[in-house]
């Protein structure tokens, strides 16, 4: 018995070895790859050889030994000049038996073993076939546990800050009816700290007044009973009655996004739309309110969203020139304080000892005084005297005194 397992193992020794050493060259360059992909593949570059030639010592060293344990030589039987042994026995009897006549006619009838073998072929397609037709879930990596969710709030686009604010608060408020909801920090009109997840898909973009974050802490996951995946799957459902609600300006778009457990994507699906240069805005956004009312009818796809912008309605402020040049006022004198009542303006700093950068003193008016067109019908600029126009009938005519 000893010879026989000696000669199994220098029978594998050389294509063992040979297959050992290929995994280990393949996996090990994946250490040295950089940039995003770094993280996800340096694991693989230790992991997979360590484990191949933990496999390989198991193959050379503990089966043989557990082989010469465990399998007995076989006793021989000798009876007059015949000698014969138990092996040859147990051929005839329990599985040698089975096994003997289950391959014995595919061996000896060509006919049986193709049909034997296009039956497998069939089988293989068969099970090919399960992902195709949604039978089974096809997944590639599993979901992982993570301690933290996002929600992205997009309001329309002509939504204020305040109005943001709002359904931030809202939505918040009823995030914290579930039990496994540790924390919440909103960011409005600002993107939250940036990740790798938010890096691929451009969340650090989000800078505008419609656009909110919610970071959602949880409880540690020895802590709670359900995983990550299934907290944001009630999540979407209890979320449900505010997502695509509307509002006075358009539609409210609630995403909550969850960490995935492999490289970030964009998205799961991405439909991209182009056009030739002679193509108008227009088709491109009819094209992509067709798509998108697609996906919304594919089962198992939640949250679509699309780059296409809402209408929104720009207020402009026409200069009377000519009125204007009688105070001795200049258009750009308007301009700077529409902009500085709207949007604010640095005029100074303040230099506040043990800081280290100065605090920026902004001039900008409060939020009750420029919420209507009216307030700004207000707004009075000093002009300048002594200055004439002589395009009148009359000659000289002299500016009004601011």
């Amino acid at each position: 018995m000893h010879e026989k397992i000696v000669g199994a193992i220098n029978e594998i020794r050389v294509p063992l070895l040979m297959s050992t050493l290929t995994i280990v060259l393949a996996f090990v360059p994946l250490a040295f790859i950089t940039g995003m992909m770094g993280p996800y593949m340096a694991p693989m570059a230790f992991n997979v050889p360590l484990s191949v030639i933990s496999s390989t010592l198991v193959a050379f060293l503990v089966t043989p030994w557990l082989a010469s344990k465990v399998i007995k030589p076989p006793p021989i039987i000798s009876s007059n000049d015949n000698v014969t042994t138990s092996e040859d026995q147990n051929d005839n009897q329990g599985f040698g038996h089975f096994y003997r006549r289950m391959l014995t006619p595919l061996l000896e009838n060509r006919t049986k073993g193709k049909r034997v073998l296009w039956l497998v072929f069939v089988l293989f397609i068969l099970a090919a076939m399960l992902p195709v037709l949604r039978l089974v879930p096809l997944k590639l990596l599993p979901f992982d546990n993570k301690n933290e969710i996002q929600i992205l709030i997009d309001m329309p686009e002509n939504s204020t800050l305040e109005q943001t604010a709002a359904m931030a608060k809202k939505v918040s408020t009823k995030v914290q009816q579930l039990s496994e909801i540790k924390a919440i920090a909103a960011y409005v009109g600002t993107s939250s700290p940036i990740d790798f997840n938010g890096m691929v898909r451009q969340y650090y973009q989000r800078q505008a007044p419609y656009t909110a974050d919610l970071r959602i802490i949880l409880l540690d996951k020895t802590e709670r009973e359900h995983q990550s995946h299934a907290i944001v799957l009630r999540l979407r459902e209890h979320l449900s009655s505010l997502n695509n609600s509307a509002t006075s300006g358009g539609i409210v778009k609630i995403k909550v996004v969850e960490v995935p457990p492999g490289p970030p994507v964009f998205s799961t699906l991405v439909a991209e739309l182009y056009g030739d240069e002679f193509t108008q805005y227009s088709e491109l956004q009819e094209a992509a309110s067709i798509v998108e009312n697609r996906f919304k009818q594919e089962p198992h796809v939640v949250e679509v969203d699309s780059t296409v912008t809402d209408d929104q309605t720009n207020l402009r402020f026409i200069v009377d020139k000519t009125k204007a040049a009688l105070s001795g006022i200049a258009t750009a004198q308007i301009n700077q304080a529409l902009m500085t009542a709207n949007s604010g303006q640095v005029a100074g700093f303040l230099h506040v000892n043990n800081e280290a950068t100065p605090l920026a003193i902004k001039v900008r008016l409060p939020i009750e005084q420029r919420e209507t067109l009216a307030d700004y019908h207000r707004l009075t600029i000093k002009g300048q005297a002594g200055i004439v126009q002589n395009s009148t009938p009359q000659g000289i005519d002299i500016a009004p005194d601011p």
